[in-house]
């Protein structure tokens, strides 16, 4: 059972302690676990959650590993394998490339120009199929 905090004032941020880290893990544990969206990185789970998975921060591995295992879908990495499946899968069965200004088409053309986000194993691949 998890038991969440209600603060006294809804507007004032909950303050860290080693005491509640715990609680806050389970409470990050749950939502994983039901389903929930990640919550915002603005918000007070957010921030611990970026904490407790960063590594320059209050990095937990084993609660990383376990988080990382229940909500996959809330980790950048996993939809860019998502994506970039669905991207070749479509390539290859010879549909054309996604409308401009979709998120999809976003996507490609990040995995394809040079930036942060080029993968060259990708873009060769798919523009044997999109040129």
């Amino acid at each position: 059972m998890v038991t969440k905090y209600i603060p006294k004032n809804p507007d004032q941020p909950r303050k860290y302690t080693k005491r509640n880290a715990a609680g806050v893990k389970s409470e990050l544990l749950a939502l994983a676990r039901d389903g929930h969206k990640r919550p915002h990185h603005n918000s007070y789970l957010g921030n611990r959650l970026e904490a407790y998975i960063s590594v320059n921060r209050n990095y937990d591995e084993q609660f990383a590993s376990q988080i990382k295992f229940i909500a996959p879908h809330w980790f950048p990495e996993f939809r860019t394998k998502k994506n970039k499946l669905l991207l070749l899968n479509m390539a290859r069965s010879g549909q054309p490339i996604p409308e401009k200004n979709t998120t999809l088409r976003k996507q490609l053309n990040y995995y394809m120009l040079k930036g942060h986000s080029h993968d060259p194993v990708f873009a060769a691949e798919i523009r044997k199929y999109w040129n």
